[in-house]
């Protein structure tokens, strides 16, 4: 696939090798913003755990205004099928799996950028080489391809003693 393939729609892939980072969280925050700005919305689930479907199916059951949704593993996504998303809508978000380096390739060769959710922590670090590599790989191929770290959420620590019973002080505990 080529990007001229892609005509109109500004399509955002949410990648990354670790788990539990936020990128079903951050692709459906996304897509309820664009949605309150009045934007035209596809959020494709391409997360085998199908996090979106279940976000889905709860949301509608409250009432809240939902995106248009598909399921999707990018095995079998043709040419046409993704032409029609780029025509239909004007912002198309891919929630992908961890760890699914084929998946996450097939939905980079599509994406105008790609948000990469991570936290602070050094596992979080660490895993970020695996995906730093993945969007390289991609971009040998697609050098428009745009991608970004999203830190949406990091650990807090308080590193002085209280002189009370002892132990950490502070609001998030």
């Amino acid at each position: 696939m080529t990007a001229s393939v892609i005509a109109t729609a500004m399509i955002l892939s949410f990648i990354g090798h670790k788990g539990g980072t936020g990128k079903s969280t951050v692709a459906i925050s996304l897509a309820i913003e664009l949605l309150e700005r009045g934007r035209s919305v596809l959020l494709v689930d391409a997360d085998r755990q199908r996090t979106v479907r279940q976000w889905v199916a709860i949301a509608n059951a409250r009432g809240h205004l939902l995106p248009q949704t598909t399921e999707s593993d990018f095995e079998h996504v043709q040419t046409a099928e993704i032409s029609a998303w780029a025509r239909d809508y004007e912002a198309v978000l891919i929630d992908c799996p961890s760890r699914s380096t084929d998946l996450q390739r097939r939905a980079l060769a599509v994406s105008d950028l790609s948000l990469i959710p991570s936290g602070t922590s050094m596992l979080d670090v660490w895993t970020l080489r695996n995906t730093v590599e993945v969007v390289s790989r991609v971009r040998a191929n697609r050098p428009t391809l745009q991608a970004r770290f999203l830190v949406n959420r990091r650990v807090l620590r308080n590193h002085h003693r209280s002189s009370g019973a002892g132990g950490p002080q502070g609001p998030w505990l």
